[in-house]
């Protein structure tokens, strides 16, 4: 059984890594989309010569800042609960309702990512791109793909974990432990 406990904590440990360095991406690309619109508001009212696409490249980064995110706020446990009815049953029943969650959020991010991947392959191949000008949009589709396989993962990590502390094999603390 320490086996299974080894596992979880190293496929935690493993995970918040990736989630971080995704994270961090989205940081970047916030970054740079920020130097892209003030270089459009420059051009637009400095020399009536706005950057097209700016628009179209925010709705995108948008778009991956987001689903890039959601399996670093859950690891981070930043998502917002409503935890008013939650609180008024007994500890054991806020536990199973809570490994409940993970489990269906796990099967709804594995539906999820499996209707997006056909969806993505597809603009792949048709090189999609906005109409008004030539961004292509595939990449974000497969960002959707990626994010939700993702945050899936995470579900499913912590639904293990959390699976381990219920039989005792381990607190749920100790195996999100660093190192």
């Amino acid at each position: 059984m320490r086996w299974i406990v080894k596992s979880a904590r190293t496929a935690y440990r493993i995970l918040s890594r990736v989630n971080t360095v995704v994270a961090l991406a989205c940081g970047v690309l916030v970054f740079f989309y920020m130097f892209l619109v003030i270089a459009n508001v420059t051009g637009r009212y400095g020399f009536s010569r706005p950057i097209n696409g700016t628009m179209e490249i925010g709705q995108l980064v948008l778009a991956s800042v987001i689903f890039f995110s959601l399996a670093y706020a859950q690891m981070k446990n930043s998502h917002i609960r409503v935890r008013a009815v939650l609180e008024r049953f007994p500890r054991k029943w806020q536990e199973i309702f809570e490994i409940s969650i993970l489990a269906v959020g796990f099967l709804m991010m594995v539906l999820l990512a499996s209707r997006a991947l056909p969806f993505a392959l597809e603009s792949y191949n048709l090189k999609e791109a906005h109409i008004a000008v030539d961004v292509p949009i595939w990449p974000t589709k497969f960002i959707f793909f990626i994010g939700w396989t993702l945050f899936g993962i995470q579900f499913f990590v912590e639904l293990i974990n959390r699976v381990i502390a219920k039989l005792n094999l381990g607190s749920y603390e100790s195996l999100q432990e660093k190192g």
